[in-house]
């Protein structure tokens, strides 16, 4: 675990990126539509962060307590993530489309959440391979 604080500097930072983006996205509403927001992905926004923060919980737990091969963990790990940035940033999508919300504030909001999904499966990778180094 040497290069854990990098690691862990990189995962901050492309978090943060990803946030920066979406801040950025915001300058495309008015303010109608950002506080429309909140009242839009409320659901979203507790139940995605509860997964995730599970799914990477059960992720370190599996690799430290060896429940099952760590390469087999991270296959799993890996599918199941993508498959919720898809089918987030598709949900994302239509309820963005169906309430009339600008192509460019959804085009940079669903990029950022790409960006964010993909630094946590960059960091979690870095973090198996530096385990069985």
């Amino acid at each position: 675990m040497d290069n854990f604080i990098f690691y862990l500097i990189g995962f901050f930072v492309v978090i943060y990126t990803a946030r920066m983006l979406g801040e950025k996205a915001m300058r495309h509403l008015d303010t109608q539509q950002k506080a429309g927001l909140i009242d839009l992905f409320s659901t979203e926004r507790k139940f995605g962060s509860a997964l995730i923060f599970c799914l990477v919980i059960g992720f370190l737990l599996v690799l430290q307590f060896r429940l099952i091969e760590p390469i087999i963990a991270f296959g799993v790990y890996f599918v199941v993530m993508v498959v919720y940035v898809v089918f987030k940033n598709i949900r994302t999508y239509k309820k963005l489309i169906a309430n009339d919300y600008p192509q460019e504030y959804i085009k940079k909001i669903l990029a950022a959440n790409v960006l964010a999904a993909i630094g946590i499966i960059i960091f979690l990778a870095l973090m198996f391979l530096e385990a069985f180094r």
